[in-house]
């Protein structure tokens, strides 16, 4: 949940911008950002990237899509609603490993006996986050969110069935404190509590 991003006032300063980056083996990516003041009580930011890469050996080739938002909002009364989106969309082929004599015979190798040993993993997450001034120094944040990743993948490290092996996790939470401001100290309590659904399954 926790996600390191410009608060209101950077986002309306960083306006908009478009990026693309090449490297070696095939590297590129491409990213995008905006942000900006939509009223006197809301703003926004957003990022995107998309990145290629060929890889290093055979079968290592990859493709990542990244997604991120945010929508700032004040009340009339002073209280700050922050939803944050995040998402990660991944394809990939991984490695294997090279005994010693394969290195020094075929160094180029995958180090693989399987013609397609691919990693697939998607990952969401969409929270919302009240800050509440209360008065008399206490201020409370809420912040319920929910939250899915699933991984699809051969698992090439049992090389003798080399099974399918789909898991997914589904979370709900929510994260909740009460803070104090003393004189010369600041006092926290918090509630933290999620439930998660877990499931496996191999092809």
């Amino acid at each position: 949940v926790n996600v390191v991003s410009p608060t209101m006032g950077e986002a309306q300063e960083k306006g908009s911008s478009v990026g693309i980056e090449v490297g070696e083996r095939d590297f590129k990516r491409l990213k995008v950002s905006s942000g900006n003041k939509l009223d006197e009580k809301n703003a926004y930011y957003f990022s995107s990237s998309y990145n290629t890469d060929g890889g290093w050996r055979d079968l290592q080739d990859g493709q990542n899509l990244e997604l991120f938002g945010k929508h700032y909002h004040k009340t009339d009364s002073g209280d700050k609603i922050t939803t944050t989106f995040l998402g990660n969309v991944l394809r990939s082929h991984v490695a294997g490993y090279l005994t010693k004599e394969k290195y020094e015979t075929t160094p180029t190798d995958s180090g693989l006996s399987i013609s397609d040993p691919y990693s697939n993993y998607d990952y969401f997450m969409v929270s919302s986050r009240l800050d509440s001034d209360l008065g008399n120094g206490f201020s409370l944040v809420v912040e319920p969110y929910l939250r899915y990743d699933q991984s699809h993948m051969i698992a090439f490290w049992n090389t003798k069935t080399t099974p399918e092996d789909t898991t997914k996790v589904s979370t709900l939470g929510l994260k909740t404190s009460l803070t104090k401001q003393l004189e010369k100290v600041e006092l926290t309590v918090g509630l933290d509590t999620e439930s998660t659904k877990f499931s496996y399954k191999e092809l």
